[in-house]
This record gives structure tokens, sequence and C-alpha cells, in this order.
């Protein structure tokens, strides 16, 4: 069975809604979910309210694009992280310790660092969780996240006020 199929068994409304925005620009697309949007707009298609600013060396994106699973991303010089962890200071001091490492290695070194680290974890079966965290760069970051906390008294989650 197609998934499109799969999916028209378990729920004909996601079908039919489907069928009505094909063709149709998103920014005509409505959903349930309230969510306010730039412009106005609402619903799960729409792109949220982005917040940039500058964080000393680096930008800060709250509630930019971030892999699911994950509470923040560092490209660059720009971090990009969900709302909810905006103000977690740990967090934080470790997507920083990211953008030094960019800063030092370079897009293309750090990207083969990284990302050859996480492919030989795999191959070596490791599951994803267990292959990021065993990535050197990863290592080195949950190092500096952790040598902040415990220079500024603070437990793991703790946020900025």
């Amino acid at each position: 069975m197609s998934g499109l199929r799969a999916r028209a068994a378990g729920n004909s409304a996601w079908v039919s809604r489907r069928r009505r925005l094909r063709g149709r620009h998103p920014s005509s697309w409505r959903g349930r979910s309230g969510r306010e949007c730039v412009g106005g707009r609402t619903g799960p298609y729409a792109v949220a309210s982005m917040r940039l600013r500058r964080r000393g060396d680096h930008w800060l994106l709250v509630g930019g694009p971030v892999p699911p699973g994950s509470a923040a991303i560092t490209i660059g010089s720009v971090v990009s992280v969900r709302r909810r962890y905006a103000g977690d200071a740990r967090l934080l001091r470790h997507e920083e310790e990211h953008v030094r490492q960019w800063r030092e290695l370079g897009y293309l070194r750090f990207l083969r660092q990284y990302l050859g680290a996480y492919v030989r974890w795999r191959r070596a079966g490791f599951g994803h969780q267990a292959a990021y965290r065993l990535i050197p760069l990863e290592v080195e970051a949950e190092a500096a996240a952790d040598r902040f906390s415990a220079a500024a008294g603070e437990g793991a989650g703790q946020h900025l006020t």
C-alpha cells in the first residue's frame, strides 16, 4: 500500500486537505495551530517569527530552524536556537564553543571532522545519539559548557534572567 493510500485509510481529512492545498501558494495555506506567524498568517506551513540579534562574536537566531530533537544548531557564526531554550546559559555556552571551532577550523575542516567522526562512529555500530555524543567537537563543546556551569555555580539547564 502506498504512503498516500495508507494515510488515506487512516485519515481522510488529511488527504482532502492535501488535495485542496495542491498548487496553492503557501501564504494562502491555513491550519489549525493558531500560531502567530510572520505577516500575521497562521498555520503549520507559515513561517514562524524569528528574532536575530548580535551576541558578542556571533549571531543568535531565536526561533530559527533547528533539526528535530535538537535544542540548537550552530553553522559558522550563527546559532539558531528554539525559543524555549533561548535562556539556557549552558546550552548557549556549548553553542558558542562551536562558533569558536568553526572559526578556528574553517568550514571545510569543521565539516570534515564533525561529519567524518559521526560516520565513523555509526559504522562502528553506535546509534545516532551515541555517535553524536562521541564526536570530538561535541565532547569539547560539552566540556566548555561544563566548565562554564561549574564556574558560574549553575546546574544544567539554568536559565538567564
